[in-house]
């Protein structure tokens, strides 16, 4: 059996998921609080979308479960079973030597139902990236709230960002008025785009290749996530609900997946290396 080194144990956060890529596939590595440690696909199954890593994690009756992010269905970690559909996800042996997580690069056992993909044969190889219509319409209506005061919020973010994250700050060396306003007109495309997302990752895909050479790296996302909630959160005021707040956290988590396994390959590697 072949594997692939993902990370150091004790480098893994407890009850929480990381991506990495293992011989060209998408795979979520869970360390619980037990200790054992578990891979499955880190693509959902009923979306194609990137996003159990981000799952919550939990047990049913004993057997360890994530819940994806997108429609809460949970798996079985140790199988890869859904415990709320007919669908499963693949599951991938682990070892843990000297100290270092390590994955076997063949999965143990493939899943009985196939991640969604596109039907145009001329992309049958891009996964397609979707939300539901309700999270779609929180997103675009709570944005509308933010544009008129669109200069004040990304104030408020790069405050936030340079605050939780002054190790970004040497990077923005321009107008930063400026480049506010590229930030919430990039905001705005992909608000608007949310329905088409397959269609919109080519850009997004770009944008995050050229934010590598700024000196950018897959650690710096969770940071910016973290900012831009908070924004949201400053701006909206009492319209930021909890419903709002999960749909902007899980657009931005199926947009820094893809930015980051585009740019980096294993968003764990890269922050390894930060």
């Amino acid at each position: 059996m072949s594997w692939v080194a993902v990370a150091e144990y004790e480098r893994l956060p407890v009850d929480r998921g990381v991506a990495a890529l293992v011989d060209g596939r998408a795979v979520a590595v869970f360390r619980l609080a037990d200790g054992s440690v578990y891979a499955i696909d880190h693509v959902e199954p009923f979306t194609g979308v990137p996003v159990l890593a981000r799952g919550l994690v939990g047990s049913q009756d004993g057997v360890p479960t994530v819940a994806s992010p997108l429609h809460k269905q949970r798996f079985d970690l140790r199988s890869g079973t859904c415990l709320d559909a007919d669908a499963s996800v693949a599951t991938y042996a682990v070892a843990v030597t000297d100290g270092v997580v390590c994955v076997a690069a063949a999965p143990s056992a493939l899943p009985e139902t196939s991640p969604a993909t596109t039907t145009d044969p001329s992309s049958s190889d891009r996964q397609e990236f979707t939300m539901t219509p309700a999270q779609i319409e929180l997103v675009r209506t709570s944005f509308s709230s933010v544009e008129p005061i669109a200069d004040a919020a990304a104030e408020l973010f790069y405050s936030r960002l340079f605050e939780i994250a002054p190790e970004t700050r040497p990077l923005f060396t321009g107008d930063m008025a400026a480049q506010g306003r590229k930030l919430m007109t990039t905001l705005g495309v992909v608000v608007r785009g949310l329905e088409g997302l397959d269609d919109l990752m080519p850009t997004v895909v770009a944008l995050a290749e050229r934010h590598v050479g700024y000196g950018v790296t897959a650690a710096h996302y969770e940071a910016v996530g973290a900012a831009l909630l908070w924004t949201l959160e400053k701006g909206l005021g009492d319209a930021y609900t909890p419903d709002v707040a999960d749909a902007w956290a899980t657009t931005y988590g199926v947009l820094s997946d893809a930015m980051t396994t585009a740019a980096y390959g294993s968003a764990t590697d890269s922050q390894l290396a930060s």
